[in-house]
């Protein structure tokens, strides 16, 4: 995302009540909407200081996709639009969490169970 900082700064920031894994697409996605060009760059590096990544095994990741999904489809689309997401989601998170069941694998189960009621 390239343009006048200052154009930049006064339109557009992240959205706080994003919490990780959405707010870079609702951000270019609001910016897309004012006009602004958006490019991928391939070989661009990022170097992320301090904490906040997550890993693989812990729910949270899947948790805050979901709650930043549903967000964003609220915050941009119409309803009957994300009438059909929180169906897929609960679709996604009933198929998961069975697979969990079946294999035995606790993470999915307890992971997608908690996905379930979000959607």
């Amino acid at each position: 995302l390239m343009g006048p900082r200052k154009q930049l700064l006064d339109n557009l920031l992240f959205d706080e009540k994003i919490f990780m894994y959405m707010e870079e697409i609702d951000l270019l996605y609001r910016a897309r909407k004012r006009g602004f060009r958006t490019l991928f760059y391939p070989k661009s590096v990022i170097i992320h200081l301090g904490s906040g990544s997550s890993t693989n095994k812990k729910k949270g990741p899947v948790l805050n996709i979901y709650r930043g999904l549903i967000y964003f489809y609220k915050k941009h689309h119409p309803s009957w639009k994300v009438r059909i997401l929180l169906f897929l989601l609960k679709a996604k998170a009933a198929i998961a969490w069975s697979i969990g069941v079946v294999s035995g694998n606790s993470y999915l189960k307890e992971t997608y169970a908690e996905a379930f009621w979000i959607a």
